[in-house]
Parts: C-alpha cells; structure tokens; sequence
C-alpha cells in the first residue's frame, strides 16, 4: 500500500472503543477503526497492543458493528456486535476493498482527501 493510499485510508479512520474482558470492572480500550466498504468498521490495533496483556471483546482486524454510548459522561462510539456470515469479510479482503477504494478516490479529483479534524468538524462530530 502507498504512503499516500494509507495517510487517505487513516482520514477516515474514528475512535472506537472497544471493551476489555476478564478485567472484573467495565474497562473499555480506545482504538481506531475505518469503515469499511460494506458495513461496520474495520478495528485497527493500538501501537502497544499485546494480546498477551489485554483481551479485547473483539481483535483488532475484526469487522464490527458500532453504536453511540456514554462512556465517562461523553458521547462514545463503541464496538457492540461482530459481523460474520455475509456481512464479513477477512481481514486481508477487507484490506485490498479499501486500498482498491481509497486508490479510486485518490484518482478521481472530485474526491480530495481532507484532513481528519476538519472532517470531525464538518460532520459535528468533535467531543
């Protein structure tokens, strides 16, 4: 994947939580997720995560379903269903379907990339 490809495929990336399990209170892990070309988004892993350390309810690279929840009294996108059957995809599927996508928009001029914090701020999404 280009350079250029990846920082296009990053701006529409969102944090989402994830929760963590076996931690015997409601943790929850802030990661990001694109969306993907069908529905739900697609986790990325954090930079320090270990799956030895944490065990996320859902691995980074699944496909998931998302929903508005409070977490610490703010309004929180949180991973809250597994997609499977014919609303997932592999991971390395799901990969090649948004590079594929992100390579179409790069080459169309209608469609420029805009930075992540103006897109949160357009789509009134700042916390």
């Amino acid at each position: 994947m280009s350079e250029e490809t990846a920082s296009f495929i990053e701006v529409g990336a969102r944090e989402v939580f994830v929760r963590l399990l076996g931690e015997g209170t409601e943790t929850w892990r802030p990661t990001r997720a694109v969306p993907r070309v069908g529905p739900g988004f697609l986790l990325l892993a954090t930079e320090d995560y270990d799956s030895g350390d944490e065990a996320w309810e859902f691995p980074p690279g699944s496909a998931v379903e998302c929903r508005q929840q409070i977490l610490s009294g703010r309004n929180a996108l949180v991973a809250w269903r597994g997609l499977t059957g014919s609303a997932a995809v592999s991971v390395e599927e799901a990969d090649r379907l948004d590079e594929e996508e992100a390579e179409r928009r790069l080459s169309d001029p209608s469609e420029v990339p805009i930075p992540f914090e103006q897109a949160i701020r357009e789509f009134g999404l700042e916390a």
